[in-house]
């Protein structure tokens, strides 16, 4: 949400296991909002909770849109284990590969079920702020990338 500078200035999480004070509360209530995600069920946000990879996708591919990044791409790859995508997911899932921001591992499988690792959403997040480089907000991303990039040169003790 603040990556991509999203804003819903009177967003509320009502969600139970999202306590109102909790330093998340306003991203997931923004997001909520905006439609890119919703709960696990109509009172749980499901914090705490690991993410499937096909959920990434919806969620990303959500914020995408929400943000108005362009996604583009040819034609996405035919994964093995595309069959057993879940039909809300498999647009975007579909979408999100094609436009290169998602793929499949060694064994051409998109891993739907896998829980999305940080580093998998780290990559996802970083190139979606290179597409609005591309496609919106150039001075924007230009700050969010410079930012990300600092903060990998910190971590690696290189700044």
């Amino acid at each position: 949400v603040e990556a991509l500078a999203l804003t819903a200035p009177d967003a509320a999480a009502e969600f139970a296991d999202v306590p109102e004070d909790a330093w998340y509360a306003e991203y997931v209530a923004v997001a909520n909002e905006l439609g890119i995600v919703r709960g696990v069920d109509d009172t749980h946000f499901g914090t705490g909770q690991p993410i499937t990879r096909q959920d990434m996708a919806v969620i990303l591919s959500r914020a995408a849109d929400a943000a108005g990044i362009t996604l583009a791409g040819d034609q996405a790859p035919v994964f093995v284990d595309q069959a057993d995508i879940a039909a809300y997911a498999a647009a975007d899932v579909q979408k999100m590969a094609a436009a290169g921001l998602l793929s499949g591992n060694l064994d051409c499988a998109f891993a739907l079920k896998d829980s999305a690792t940080r580093a998998e959403v780290a990559k996802v997040v970083f190139l979606l702020l290179d597409l609005m480089v591309l496609w919106k907000d150039r001075k924007r991303a230009q700050e969010m990338v410079s930012c990300a990039l600092l903060c990998r040169l910190q971590i690696a003790g290189m700044y």
